[in-house]
C-alpha cells in the first residue's frame, strides 16, 4: 500500500468542561521536557510556554492511501 496524499484537516472535536477542580496546575504547561529546541536558551522548556504550542489543536494530519483508506494523526 502506497501513500496517495497528505493533506493538515481542521477537525471540530466537541470540549467537555471538567467536572471538577483541578487540585494541581496541569503538568504540561509546568513541567520540563527533553526536547531538541531545549539546547537554545531562549526557548524554555515548559511544553505550554513554547512557542506554537496549543495554538490550535483542532489540526490534524490526515493521510490517504491509493486503496482510498485514510487515518488521522
Amino acid at each position: 500500500m502506497n501513500i496517495k496524499k497528505i493533506r493538515s484537516v481542521q477537525v471540530d472535536i466537541p470540549k467537555s468542561p471538567p467536572t471538577s477542580k483541578p487540585r494541581r496546575p496541569n503538568w504540561n504547561n509546568t513541567s520540563s521536557r527533553a526536547l531538541p529546541i531545549n539546547k537554545y536558551p531562549e526557548f524554555t522548556t515548559a511544553h505550554g510556554k513554547m512557542p506554537g504550542a496549543n495554538t490550535n489543536e483542532s489540526i490534524w494530519i490526515q493521510v490517504i492511501a491509493e486503496d482510498g483508506t485514510w487515518g488521522l494523526g
